[in-house]
């Protein structure tokens, strides 16, 4: 017996149906193109080698989707958690309750917490970068269909900028003197990207002292404090540190210690003889 049959009724979203004739037996390679289950509805003609025509009868094929995913570049700052969702994605076919499971990813040297992890919704995680420049993790992750149609691997690219760290710092100045501090990479642990901006706010300061300034998103932390005493002050600003990525750092400490100008006084009238000490 020998099968014919004609292009299938499909529910849409199906490609690769074709019609056969004179077949051994039925066959069909059927993709869904969708992220939910199609059908496939194909009327199948029996024939016999003596030409002895059977009763039609149908085939109802159910095809599953199978996840398709691209690969996915992102970017976030370091320490910060990712969740990355294919779904979002249109181009992605996403059937509903898809998981993913991924190795730990491959890195570039300076970044840290990678881990792998199985059965999850989405892609997620924190990657530590400990150095001043971008690095770069390669996760291959699988996905799986609620009814266990497990598609291609997958990559997401996932770029990491650094955040600033600064250790807090004390610097002395005399009074009046304009000061400026650029905190220098790799320098008692600084991480310090390329382009980074300082801010602060009005300094807390001890009495006597005057000429404390706000100011944003500057190069380096500057600015000129006067004493109006004859003591040593102090002047203590907090710092925000910010790339020019976005990715805010830690808050430090600049602390000024700020000296007195020595100001001698010589009052009245006096005088001595040749050889004598004043």
């Amino acid at each position: 017996t020998s099968y014919s049959w004609g292009l299938p009724s499909i529910s849409g979203g199906v490609s690769g149906a074709q019609n056969e004739t004179g077949e051994v037996s039925f066959f069909a390679t059927l993709h869904n193109l969708t992220n939910s289950n199609q059908n496939a509805v194909y009327s199948v003609i029996p024939n016999t080698i003596h030409q002895c025509v059977g009763d039609t009868f149908n085939i109802s094929i159910a095809i599953k989707p199978i996840p398709t995913i691209t690969s996915i570049i992102d970017t976030i700052c370091s320490a910060h958690n990712f969740s990355v969702d294919p779904s979002n994605y249109l181009s992605n076919i996403v059937p509903s309750g898809t998981l993913y499971d991924w190795h730990s990813p491959s890195v570039t040297v300076g970044l840290t917490g990678g881990n792998a992890d199985s059965n999850q919704v989405v892609i997620s995680g924190i990657l530590n970068n400990n150095s001043n420049v971008t690095q770069n993790a390669i996760y291959t992750v699988t996905p799986t269909s609620s009814e266990m149609c497990t598609g291609i691997p997958f990559n997401i690219n996932m770029f990491v900028n650094p955040n600033p760290f600064i250790s807090d710092i004390t610097d002395t100045v005399c009074n009046g003197i304009p000061f400026d501090y650029l905190p220098i990479n790799g320098q008692s642990g600084n991480i310090v990207p390329i382009n980074t901006t300082y801010s602060w706010g009005i300094p807390n300061t001890t009495g006597f002292l005057s000429g404390g300034v706000a100011s944003s998103s500057q190069n380096q932390i500057n600015g000129v404090l006067n004493n109006s005493s004859n003591n040593v002050q102090m002047a203590t600003y907090t710092v925000l540190t910010t790339t020019m990525e976005g990715c805010q750092g830690n808050n430090f400490i600049y602390q000024i210690v700020v000296n007195p100008t020595s100001n001698l006084m010589f009052t009245g009238n006096d005088h001595i003889c040749s050889g004598d000490t004043a």
